[in-house]
Formats: structure tokens, C-alpha cells, sequence
């Protein structure tokens, strides 16, 4: 037991008094002597109180539960009543306790539970003590502060840990509830030695005075009231998760915030009960702000502002703010659609977000009441959209905000009609599909998309006129997008660099694509085209990727320096043309030139295919020469396959490592079926006839044009009969 000096004077004055005084204190009635047992504590052991202890006790013992039974009063003065301190060992430098109340522990003007870091010993450098206090129902703890986590004296570096869970009722008389900001700088600098795990405050539960220090998690159900102080002060440490019920309180009177973080750290709260500040602060402040307000939820302030953040803020409302917001450089969102903010916001000077919803008029729905004051930097509104939705009008966005952002839900389509219009670029995002109708036309990129995604849901179509104007062709595109599929049936144009810029989603053209330089590029993607590309100075298309994408094009693809630049396997159904080369096909790319599709080669010739793993199946027609240019000088898995009905109306040049692959039986003017011109190639090239119905042929004595190395290629079930030559 924790015995007062006051109680040891008065025990020396009943001896001095002697039998007479003793006989008379016989005849009072029985004072309550101390009711905790065992004690001292043991350890791994329980030590319970019943009835009432003035004396308090004290906790020297590892791993050891107290239990303050319901109906059971524990007091003390001039020191804690509960005191944790548990001493360190070299062997045990951790040591978990346990302390629940169920009935009352109370303090007059002391600390009602103390949990100390415990003294330590003279081998040991490191300590950490742990404890769990529950306060049941019913059960009450009070004193200047209820509970109040130290450092105990030599032990410089030892850390203390509590989570607290309330039921009952936590009382700081002296304006704090709950502490923990011991810090020691015996390292040369500060180090935080206590903290919170997590405190849960539990429906009817009660904390009256403030709870100061870092804190991991806070979750409220019942009623915080900091008083003249703020309700929770973390700005020591790390910012905490705290989560405020339905029903539940969290308040203060006080110049300060009623919840108050640090500048340095993210602290997320979520709300759906009062959070309130009755004075002059804010209702929540701190650095790096993340604040869901749900439905019903009240914050608010009587002073001028509710909500501070001094670096950056994520504010997602759907109940009532009421008060000013401010925001700091960091990047803010603010998103009040489902809510109200009753007072004004003004943001810091970096890159900002204000989510909004089309009401059908010019001006967008903020559910803010008050002026909003964008500041600097790239701020943009985004346009949420929860269910199919057609824009008739232009939409203006507010001052500071030069970016528009629609944002479809998953299966939502939002159509932007002919009377719609924007000076701004159009930036997408969501799951849902974006219909262009109206006519677009912007000095700068006109449409974007955020994020990337693989063959996503999310679309973006094109049944409009779409113009954009660029100032760097390098790089630049009139429409880029990463996360949206593109289909075009409208009309796209750009000037000063790329047309259209697509990765990882497919793109369906059936419209008219035409830019200054490549029409359209993509990368890992799908193209199916039965409309025009047309690049004026510059490549038609580009293709490149990873193996296993296609493209095919059934209509007219046209470039000044290439028509097609491929890396995959495009198919040719109808027209690929170009003043230079008429498709280039890299590794790992070949061009399938099928019945009825035509390639147009200029001073680049027809077709070049380079390097290696790469080649041209021609069934149509290709006009103009065809180069490979092998990477080595042996086998380059090269190919030209020559297929019935095809014709190349020029020269072959095969290089070294590359096959030819022509039907044997020749009606063409050429040496070869199905090619006009002459054919050359080096000496690891090979040709192989394909025998695709019953024939016969004369075994070669020497080469056959170019080609050392010849070969037949029997399919279709036919029969290939070889003779030998004569003599």
C-alpha cells in the first residue's frame, strides 16, 4: 500500500496518547482499512479491490492485473492512487499490466492513475512498459488528470504505451483527462518516450478534460469534452486515425482547436456524430488534414474558422460544416456535393481539387454557401457524375480553377451535348464512358485522362469536332489518354504535334484523325480503324508494345515520312500511303496485307522491315519497293510470304537472315509468283515454295535467283512430286 505521510503522523499520536485515547477510539464506529489484495502486487499475478481504500495502490510487479470491483472506492492523497512503476530488469526490459475499474478511483488534487516508465536498472538501456486500462460501466475515474503516463526518474530513454477503453467516466479536474507528452532529449534531441495505442470511448461513456499526446487511434462513441482546452491535442507526434460515432460528442470552449494535430503529420478523421468548438478556435486544425464528414454530421465552429489545415486538406462532406475553411500550399480536395459547407473556402497555392456536380446550368453545384478562394497553382473542378447525365450547357468554372475534370461512375455515361462548350482542356477519369458531341476547339491539348489502367471500362467517344492548337510538337498531343478506351466517329484535328496518344486501351476509329505530326499512337493497345489517319507531316500511325497486341485497318491510314510504324502485327484491308515509306515494321512487328488492302510506297519505298522477328504476308497489293535490313548476318527470323492472289509491284531486297515464301506455280511476270520486280538477297537468306494443290518440280542444280537455299512447303494435303534434273 501507498501510505501518505499525514496517515503515519497520526498513527504516532494515537501511541503517544496512550490506552485512554485507544479506548476511545474503540467506541467510534470501524473505519474502512484497505481493501486490495494481494498487496504488494505479484507478479503475473491479480491484485482486486473491494470495499474502500483510502491508501491507493501501487503496481511494482510485471504482468500483474488490477481490478477495482464494481461497488469498490480507492482514494488517495498526495499521490496517484493507482501508480504503475514497475522497475526494470536487464532479463525483462518489457512488462504489460493490466488496470480495470469498475467501481471508483479518485485522486483529490493528484494524478488518479499514474503508468511510469519503471526505474532502471543499472545494466539495462532500453525499457518499454505497456498497460490496457478499462473503465467498465459504472465505473468512474477522477483527478486533477486521470491518467497520466511519465517518465520515472534515471530512465531516460524507457517508453510507455497505454490504450485506454471507457465505458464509464474519465474526469481531468484539472483541465486534462488523459496525458501523454513526455519527452526526453537526452539523446541531444527530442524524443517522444509516451504515447496512446488507442483510447475507445464507448457509448454513454464520458471524458471530461482534454487528452493530450500522440495517439494512434480514437474512436468515440459517447462524449469528449476538452472544456477550456482542446478535446484532443496530438500536435506531439504522429497524427491519429479518430473516428467520432452517430450520436457522439467530441467539443471544447476554448481558443485553441477542439481537436488540434501536428504541422508534420496526416490526421484522418471521420465523423458522423458533433464535432464542435463553442469558443473562438476551430473545430479541427492541423497540418495534413484528411476529414470525412458523413451524413448527419455537425462541425462546427462559433469562432471564424471550423476547419484549418496548414499544408493540405482532403475534406469529403456530406453533412454540415459551419464555418470557415482554410488550406495550405500541399494540394487540397474538397468535395461538399452530398453536403454543406456553411461559410467560405480558401485554398493554398498548390494544385487543388473542388468536386462538383452539374445541375444543368452554366454555374456547377459546389454545396459550399460562402466565397471560394482557389489561390495559385493548377486548380481543377471535377465534375462527378452518379447516374447517366446529358451537359446542354457551356460550364464555367469558378475563378482560380482552370482545369475541368468529369468523372463518371462505373457504367454512367455523361454526353456532352452540341450545346455544351469549355475553354478549358478536358481532363476525364472514373470507370464510366465520356460522349463528345459538341464542337471543342482549345489553343492547348484538348482532351486528357488521369492515372493509367489496363483495358478499363472507362471510355471516351468522340461523335463531335474536337480541335486543339499545340505550341511544342515534341511530345505533345491533341488527345492523351492512359486509362480510357478511345472511339471515334467525329472529326479530330491537331496542329503542332500528335493527334491522338493512347496506352494500354484499345482505339476504334471510323471517323477522320488527322494531325501535323503522327496521327495516332499507341502503345499496348488494340487499333481498329475503318475511317482516316492522316498525318501531314509526319507518321500515320505508330504501333509498339509488348507482344500480342494487333491492329487492323480496313480504311485509309496516310503519313508524310511513314504510313505505318509498326511493332505488332497489323492487318491491311484497306489503304496504307505514304510520300516516304509506306509501312516500317520494327521487331516483332509484321504487316498482314490481306485480300484487298493496299500499301503506297514512295521515296522510302513500300515497306521496310528491320532487325529481327519480324516480316509481311502479302495478299493485297503493295506498291513500291520492299527492303529488310536484317540486324545480323546469320538467321534474323525474317520473312516475306508472298500469298496467293497478292502482288508486289516492285523490287524485293531480302538482306541477310530473311525467307521468301512464294507459291510454287508462277504466273506473273516476275522470277518469283507474285512479285513484278527483281528480287535479291544474301547468302543466309532461304526461299521456300509453298505446294498448296498436287505438283511437280525439278529439283534445283544451282541457285534459283539469289537464293542458295531452297526449300517446299506442302499443306492443303497436296502431293509434291520431285524429279531430277536431266543428264
Amino acid at each position: 500500500m501507498i501510505r501518505s505521510a499525514a496517515a503515519v503522523r497520526c498513527r504516532r499520536l494515537s501511541f503517544v496518547l496512550g490506552t485512554s485515547a485507544l479506548a476511545w477510539g474503540l467506541a467510534l464506529p470501524a473505519v474502512a482499512q484497505a481493501q486490495c489484495a494481494p498487496d504488494p502486487t505479484t507478479t503475473n499475478g491479480t491484485t482486486t479491490c473491494t470495499g474502500t481504500d483510502t491508501d491507493g495502490v501501487r503496481v511494482t510487479t510485471r504482468d500483474t492485473t488490477l481490478i477495482v470491483a464494481s461497488g469498490a472506492t480507492v482514494s488517495n492523497m498526495g499521490a496517484p492512487t493507482i501508480a504503475l512503476d514497475v522497475p526494470r530488469t536487464g532479463s525483462a526490459p518489457y512488462s504489460t499490466n493490466t488496470i480495470t475499474v469498475l467501481g471508483t478511483v479518485s485522486a483529490p488534487g493528484q494524478t488518479a492513475i499514474a503508468v511510469n516508465s519503471g526505474a532502471l536498472n543499472p545494466s539495462s538501456y532500453y525499457s518499454t512498459q505497456q498497460a490496457a486500462l478499462t473503465v467498465g460501466a459504472g465505473g468512474i475515474v477522477t483527478g486533477v488528470t486521470a491518467l497520466a503516463l511519465l517518465q520515472s526518474p534515471g530512465n531516460q530513454n524507457g517508453t510507455v504505451s497505454v490504450s485506454v477503453d471507457n465505458a464509464g467516466s474519465v474526469t481531468g479536474t484539472g483541465g486534462t483527462a488523459l496525458l501523454a507528452n513526455t519527452v526526453s532529449t537526452a539523446q541531444g534531441y527530442p524524443s517522444l518516450l509516451t504515447s496512446f495505442s488507442t483510447i475507445t470511448n464507448r457509448a454513454g461513456a464520458s471524458i471530461s478534460g482534454g487528452i493530450i499526446g500522440q495517439l494512434s487511434t480514437l474512436a468515440n462513441a459517447g462524449s469528449i469534452d476538452g472544456g477550456g482546452g482542446s478535446a484532443l491535442d496530438s500536435t506531439i507526434g504522429y497524427g491519429p486515425t479518430v473516428t467520432n460515432a452517430e450520436g457522439a460528442t467530441i467539443r471544447s470552449t476554448s481558443a485553441a482547436a477542439t481537436i488540434l494535430a501536428g504541422p508534420n503529420y496526416y490526421m484522418t478523421v471521420t465523423n458522423a456524430g458533433t464535432i464542435a468548438n463553442a469558443g473562438s478556435g476551430a473545430a479541427l486544425s492541423g497540418g495534413l488534414l484528411a476529414i470525412t464528414n458523413e451524413a448527419g454530421g455537425q462541425i462546427g465552429s462559433a469562432g471564424a474558422i471550423a476547419i484549418a489545415a496548414s499544408r493540405s486538406l482532403t475534406l469529403t462532406n456530406r453533412g454540415t460544416v459551419t464555418g470557415n475553411i482554410t488550406a495550405g500550399d500541399g494540394g487540397n480536395t474538397i468535395d461538399s456535393t452530398g453536403g454543406t459547407i456553411n461559410g467560405s473556402v480558401t485554398l493554398g497555392n498548390g494544385s487543388d481539387t473542388l468536386i462538383v456536380r452539374y445541375v444543368g446550368t452554366r454555374a456547377l453545384a459546389t454545396g459550399i454557401t460562402g466565397a471560394i478562394n482557389a489561390g495559385y497553382g493548377t486548380n481543377t473542378e471535377r465534375v462527378v457524375f452518379a447516374t447517366d447525365t446529358s451537359v446542354t450547357t457551356p460550364i464555367d468554372l469558378n475563378a482560380g480553377f482552370g482545369q475541368l475534370l468529369l468523372a463518371p461512375d462505373a457504367k454512367v455515361t455523361a454526353t456532352l451535348t452540341a450545346g455544351f462548350s469549355t475553354a478549358s482542356p478536358l481532363v476525364i477519369t472514373g470507370l464510366g464512358t465520356v460522349v463528345n458531341q459538341a464542337t471543342i476547339a482549345l489553343p492547348t491539348r484538348a482532351v486528357s485522362d488521369l492515372d493509367y489502367a489496363f483495358n478499363t471500362s472507362a471510355q471516351f467517344r468522340n461523335e463531335g469536332s474536337i480541335t486543339a492548337l499545340l505550341s511544342d510538337n515534341a511530345g505533345s498531343a491533341g488527345i492523351v489518354l492512359s486509362s480510357h478506351s478511345f472511339a471515334n466517329s467525329g472529326s479530330v484535328t491537331v496542329t503542332g504535334g500528335t493527334g491522338v496518344s493512347v496506352s494500354y486501351n484499345p482505339v476504334v476509329n471510323s471517323g477522320i484523325i488527322t494531325a501535323t505530326g503522327t496521327g495516332v499512337s499507341l502503345f499496348d493497345g488494340v487499333l481498329t480503324n475503318s475511317g482516316t489517319i492522316i498525318s501531314t507531316g509526319g507518321v500515320g500511325v505508330d504501333l509498339y508494345g509488348n507482344v500480342g497486341y494487333t491492329g487492323s485497318n480496313s480504311g485509309t491510314i496516310s503519313g508524310a515520312t511513314t504510313g505505318a510504324l509498326t511493332g505488332i502485327y497489323l492487318t491491311n484491308t484497306g489503304t496504307i500511303s505514304s510520300a516516304g515509306t509506306g509501312v516500317s515494321v520494327q521487331a516483332y512487328g509484321y504487316l498482314i496485307n490481306a485480300a484487298g488492302g493496299v500499301v503506297n510506297g514512295g521515296s522510302g519505298g513500300a515497306i521496310s522491315v528491320g532487325s529481327f522477328n519480324a516480316g509481311v504476308a502479302n495478299a493485297g497489293t503493295i506498291n513500291g519497293n520492299v527492303t529488310f535490313n536484317g540486324a545480323f548476318s546469320g538467321d534474323n527470323s525474317l520473312s516475306y510470304i508472298a500469298q496467293t492472289g497478292g502482288v508486289l509491284n516492285g523490287n524485293l531486297s531480302l538482306g541477310n537472315g530473311a525467307t521468301l515464301v512464294t507459291d510454287l506455280v508462277n504466273t506473273g511476270p516476275g522470277q518469283f509468283a507474285g512479285i513484278t520486280g527483281t528480287v535479291t538477297a544474301g547468302s543466309s537468306s532461304a526461299l521456300r515454295y509453298a505446294v498448296n494443290a498436287d505438283a511437280t518440280a525439278t529439283l534445283p542444280t544451282g541457285n534459283v535467283g539469289p537464293f542458295a537455299n531452297v526449300g517446299y512447303q506442302v499443306a492443303n494435303g497436296a502431293a509434291l512430286t520431285l524429279t531430277a534434273p536431266a543428264g
